[in-house]
């Protein structure tokens, strides 16, 4: 490792533990010391929206009021998205202002933020672990879902350019329960989830047990979709001031794969929506075991220490066909198929050690995260390509037989370990409750090593993160702030001194509150930069040839303004550009200048808005109105997919234990599309469900 590296280790490190303990030192005993007065404390203000959450941890590692931090960030509760049957992260992502979601292949959740693209600038938490981000994450299990919008990378490293989505779960509660739902509805749709709580006398031990079974044949010919999950927790104390969770999940989901509707000559071609060009042969199975320990000890009132171990297993075998080529012919066009065999493993491990201190005197308070994170990801996959018949557009005739013969030296391997060393640290500064002061920054030190290849790249990057935030009042806060964030280096990238992906983003913005509380709006202006995108060159090979920017407006809206009657209003303006940005067409072998076009499926506008109203008599309705602009399809600008507008709505009744929802989804019918490599996956029409719910 390059000596400048250690160097910069050395002094940040040296600094931590010399300024943490000085600090602390003048740490006056804690108000809830009877030797001491207690101080006078402002009156505490009511949130009751069942909608957005009054506390976050994503963006600093500890709860905090979202009105305090000087950052982007959404929180979106469980019980929203059980009001919306929002059952997986593309569902739930409607909610998150600046962000869109799309579903790749059919079955691989995608989103979207700030115009950029979840699968190498958006980085997916579960309680605050990094997670692959392939396949479909259910929300079964999920309390409330948490987005940071803007570079996160100061405390979670690489991946997090454009922002974080961390998915809490529910934890065991001081209480026993159980509670089942049963639902079905269009395209033969069941689905089944549990939820079990149970507690010991003294409450030392508490254990949830939470699953779910689903089953649907879907909207698009042949896509078959099956998922089950379980998810126990367990929660116990050791003494008085320190509590262990476990936390266990197994989950399975197969189906098969959808490769959309091709483009034809710059256009999306007029045939039947549900319409699937892949062959009876597609399938796929992924599945996941997912284990964190969580320790966490309050040292003191003004001392916590935590210990976060996780370890994710995901194994999905994918066969399926693939887009090669689509060749006009006269009324009609000949889709030339491939078929792609994957086989990959991703074996996740990593612990992260930090502390949470508060101290300081006066008008002047601290808080402050002190931590470590290692981290080690290993990738093993397979490829093997084959050919399928070709298929007629208009007048599709299958003629695919087994087996597949695959094509000698056309597929690729996979073997690459990723190893991680990265200590970070936040300062919070409160200065006379009206300033603070946010100082972040992670040292991430890389060892990458590509068994296939037999290369390795060692590679340090460090993530600031500066932001300010002006109280002057309880209800208004006003900030700014400045963060990077990078991609560790591509083994594929043949350049000679290849370079991380390096992000730089810049916001400002405010935030409110009055009524109690009970009316909660955001505003923020941002622009953000991306260089050294990887991208094929000329040659065939994987070059750094990309920079992207994007400049936007985000603005979200949430209020309880009657008993029983909540609302939230999202909205987010996107102006992306791909500002350096060729490759090479692998059919043709001309290399494409694109530079200056619109980065694919990143609309200008989106909205959405959800009311939902519950009556003392038991019966409640919901709904809301989404809004997305148009999007390009394709790099060169060619294909461009309306915009479109969804209405759906929620009808329920609950009695004592029981408790029946209707779910209405897109009402109008509208027909839309949703992202597909080089193709369009047209959305679902109007659809019903229907669920019934225990309580006991």
């Amino acid at each position: 490792m390059r000596p400048v590296h250690h160097r910069c280790l050395l002094l940040g490190l040296a600094l931590v533990l010399f300024l943490g303990p000085l600090c602390m030192a003048q740490e006056p005993p804690h108000p809830q010391d009877p030797a001491q007065p207690t101080p006078k404390v402002e009156e505490t203000i009511e949130v009751t929206s069942r909608y957005v959450p009054e506390e976050s941890t994503t963006g600093t590692k500890y709860p905090v009021e979202a009105q305090l931090v000087p950052a982007s960030i959404s929180s979106v509760s469980g019980t929203l998205l059980e009001e919306q049957n929002a059952n997986t992260l593309y569902e739930a992502m409607s909610n998150v202002a600046g962000a869109s979601s799309n579903r790749d292949s059919g079955f691989i959740d995608a989103f979207v933020l700030r115009g950029f693209d979840s699968t190498d600038s958006g980085l997916l938490l579960v309680n605050g672990a990094a997670e692959p981000r392939t396949g479909t994450n259910q929300t079964y299990n999920i309390d409330r879902m948490e987005v940071v919008r803007g570079p996160i990378g100061f405390l979670y490293g690489g991946n997090a350019m454009a922002g974080a989505v961390n998915l809490v779960r529910k934890r065991p509660l001081a209480e026993d329960f159980f509670r089942i739902e049963v639902m079905g509805g269009s395209y033969s749709t069941g689905r089944t989830e549990v939820d079990l709580n149970h507690h010991s006398d003294d409450s030392k031990l508490l254990f949830r047990l939470n699953g779910m079974w689903q089953s649907s044949d879907n909207y698009r010919d042949r896509e078959e979709l099956k998922a089950y999950a379980v998810n126990p927790s367990f929660t116990f104390a050791v003494g008085s001031k320190t509590s262990v969770n476990i936390d266990l999940e197994a989950q399975r989901t197969e189906g098969s794969l959808d490769i959309g509707i091709p483009l034809v000559a710059g256009s999306i071609p007029d045939v039947p929506r549900t319409r699937n060009y892949g062959s009876p042969l597609d399938a796929f199975e992924q599945k996941t075991g997912r284990v964190q320990i969580n320790l966490e000890s309050a040292l003191s009132a003004t001392r916590t220490i935590r210990n976060k171990a996780y370890f994710t297993d995901q194994h999905w075998i994918a066969d399926g066909a693939v887009l090669a080529a689509v060749v006009p012919i006269p009324n009609s066009a000949l889709i030339i198929r491939a078929f792609g065999a994957l086989d990959q493993k991703i074996r996740q491990v990593g612990d992260q050690l930090d502390a949470v201190l508060k101290f300081g005197s006066g008008n002047i308070r601290h808080e402050m995260v002190i931590g470590i994170e290692a981290q080690e990801v290993k990738t093993e996959s397979t490829v093997d390509i084959g050919l399928l018949p070709p298929i007629d557009l208009v007048n599709p005739v299958e003629t695919t037989q087994p087996p597949i013969v695959f094509i000698p030296g056309a597929g690729f391997a996979v073997d690459l370990k990723i190893r991680t060393l990265a200590p970070y640290v936040l300062e919070v500064m409160h200065i006379d409750d009206r300033w603070h002061l946010s100082l972040g920054g992670r040292l991430d030190m890389l060892d990458q090593e590509n068994g296939v290849l037999g290369i390795s790249e060692e590679e340090t990057d460090f993530s600031p993160f500066v932001g300010v935030l002006y109280s002057p009042t309880q209800q208004l806060s006003v900030y700014a702030n400045y963060g990077e964030g990078f991609n560790p280096i591509s083994l594929g990238v043949v350049n000679e001194d290849p370079k991380p992906e390096k992000s730089r983003g810049a916001e400002v913005g405010l935030k409110t509150q009055t009524l109690s509380g009970r009316l909660r709006a955001s505003a923020a202006l941002y622009k953000l930069e991306k260089d050294n995108i990887a991208i094929i060159d000329q040659t065939g090979f994987v070059a750094q040839l990309g920079d992207q920017e994007s400049k936007g407006a985000e603005l979200e809206l949430s209020a309880s303004l009657r008993p029983g009657l909540d609302m939230l209003f999202v909205y987010g303006y996107t102006d992306a550009t791909l500002t350096r940005f060729t490759r090479l067409d692998p059919f043709t072998g001309a290399v494409l200048d694109f530079s200056g076009n619109d980065p694919t499926w990143v609309p200008k506008h989106v909205f959405n808005s959800w009311i939902g109203k519950r009556f003392e008599n038991g019966f409640g309705v919901a709904g809301g109105v989404r809004y997305v602009g148009s999007r390009f399809a394709d790099e060169a600008n060619l294909v461009r997919a309306d915009s479109y507008t969804t209405l759906n709505a929620t009808l329920s009744y609950e009695k004592e234990r029981w408790a029946t929802t209707l779910y209405l989804n897109n009402l109008t019918g509208e027909e839309y599309e949703t992202r597909g490599f080089d193709a369009v996956i047209p959305a679902a029409g109007f659809n019903v469900q229907f669920g019934v719910r225990l309580r006991m």
